[in-house]
């Protein structure tokens, strides 16, 4: 699901948050809500997912054979399609 889909889905009309969040915006935290916030917050989790990538990882290593991961944790296991990072993920430089 793209992020555009996302926050369609947030906010379409009878949608399956509509109703919790006019409750917790209306009810609970009394404020004026217009989905920045939300759509804001969608797309920091959006990006933080495109940057967790392989090839982004300071354990992606380039070999005659293909893409290894070179975390011990992950028993150097070959990747054949960088697009998909791990919850070991470190950002390269950190």
């Amino acid at each position: 699901m793209t992020r555009e889909e996302v926050k369609k889905e947030f906010w379409k009309e009878g949608g399956i948050f509509e109703e919790l969040f006019e409750h917790c915006f209306n009810k609970v935290l009394k404020l004026p809500y217009k989905g920045r916030v939300i759509d804001i917050f969608i797309d920091k989790i959006y990006d933080d997912f495109e940057n967790r990538i392989c090839k982004n990882c300071k354990f992606l290593i380039k070999t005659s054979k293909g893409l290894l991961c070179s975390n011990p944790v992950n028993y150097n296991y070959i990747i054949t399609d960088e697009k998909f990072g791990c919850n070991r993920f470190e950002k390269k430089g950190e």
